[in-house]
């Protein structure tokens, strides 16, 4: 009884904690900020802005009429709403609060993840190292994506491990049409994700013991992932004349990992080049007579890194080492955060994460699929990020 009276205090001071860390980094981070840069980052600025338009009910598009399709309209939207809630779209500070909320309730949603698959003794250690951990903090009072990303991901698997455990087939189509739209509303704030939630069913359909299941759960989730993002789909086919399944942005980050000056950091100093030769002579372009420069730009880059990718291969491996590298390296790569101190709280914390995690892949991981589920995430973005399709500028390695 006690242990019962107990567990909801303990998880209500953690919650607490973890509030309260991360409203102190977020004032600690924007005091430190100069004025001429109030964000940090320049993706947070793109977001402020598209979240206006929304606000100001202007057509959704980013720095000139031909950028229809630059960002998924997640991030901004919640940005939006949430402006309307306090009444300040021009206060920074209270959308790193935003920030601060969704970060708390990743850390309480570890804590249910970790209940369901585990048991309780792991969830509050769980919790625990989320509440601290300079990563996940981070994440939550940046002005960036990342925010609301983690805590649909959180909440798409542990839907995902009610939907595989339920006996009941109305249960596993209902839970797996809640699990497509939690993939559908992710990849509306990562684009990247579109292809993590079929590729996660697909792999199942190798067992003959749960294809069945495994053919009516995925069959689900397809369905609430198209239906998700059908309208953004609809949206951008009468925006610029084609399909466009995330964003125009996929031809940018392919080049920025697939170039002549690539060096497995990021640069995007060469949109602009190529901007300016589009504005020069559109006649070299593809696709010139569709009209719209963005999607020109798009198609344009995406070709020409293909093609020195092709006449590269080695180099191609040699930045996909790099991105590797990167990725999984134990201290932050942004030039914001070369700071000892800084290096220092993330090596000791996310190395023995790492290994930790590991070590519970190795003797949990074996034989349940929603536990799988959890570390497969981090083998679809190392993959994805080392081939080059995902954009490179992100804030931190980890």
């Amino acid at each position: 009884m006690r242990r019962l009276v107990c567990a909801p205090i303990v998880l209500s001071v953690l919650l607490s904690v973890a509030l309260g860390v991360r409203l102190t980094t977020a004032v600690w981070w924007q005091s430190r900020l100069p004025a001429e840069q109030p964000f940090g980052f320049s993706d947070s600025a793109g977001y402020w802005a598209l979240a206006q338009t929304i606000i100001q009910g202007e057509p959704y598009q980013y720095g000139n009429e031909d950028a229809l399709v630059f960002r998924t309209p997640g991030y901004p939207l919640v940005l939006a709403g949430w402006w309307m809630l306090v009444g300040d779209n021009a206060a920074i500070l209270w959308t790193r609060g935003l920030g601060a909320l969704l970060g708390t309730l990743v850390v309480g949603e570890i804590y249910w993840l970790t209940r369901i698959l585990l048991h309780r003794r792991a969830a509050y250690w769980a919790a625990a190292v989320a509440t601290f951990y300079p990563g996940a903090v981070a994440t939550s009072v940046f002005v960036l994506s990342e925010a609301l990303f983690c805590p649909l991901l959180i909440l798409q698997f542990i839907l995902t491990v009610y939907t595989w455990r339920a006996t009941r087939r109305s249960f596993q189509v209902t839970g797996g049409l809640s699990v497509g739209v939690l993939s559908g509303l992710a990849t509306l704030v990562r684009p990247s994700w579109l292809l993590f939630t079929p590729l996660v069913y697909l792999l199942p359909c190798f067992l003959p013991s749960v294809r069945r299941r495994t053919i009516l759960i995925g069959s689900s989730v397809l369905l609430g992932l198209m239906c998700t993002m059908l309208p953004w789909w609809i949206r951008n086919y009468q925006a610029v004349g084609h399909f466009v399944p995330t964003t125009l942005q996929v031809g940018a980050s392919l080049y920025d990992g697939w170039n002549p000056d690539a060096t497995g950091a990021s640069d995007m100093h060469f949109v602009t080049r190529y901007e300016h030769l589009l504005a020069q002579d559109s006649s070299k372009m593809l696709e010139s007579s569709t009209g719209n420069r963005e999607y020109q730009l798009d198609r344009r880059l995406q070709k020409d890194a293909w093609e020195w990718a092709k006449n590269h291969p080695q180099r191609v491996l040699q930045l996909a080492g790099a991105k590797f590298l990167r990725m999984w390296r134990w201290t932050p790569n942004a030039d914001e955060f070369q700071n000892p101190l800084l290096h220092l709280a993330v090596a000791t914390t996310y190395t023995p994460l790492l290994l930790l995690s590991l070590i519970g892949v190795v003797r949990f991981g074996k034989g349940s699929w929603p536990l799988a589920c959890c570390w497969l995430p981090a083998i679809y973005f190392t993959s994805y990020l080392s081939a080059q399709f995902v954009t490179a500028n992100q804030p931190c390695s980890h």
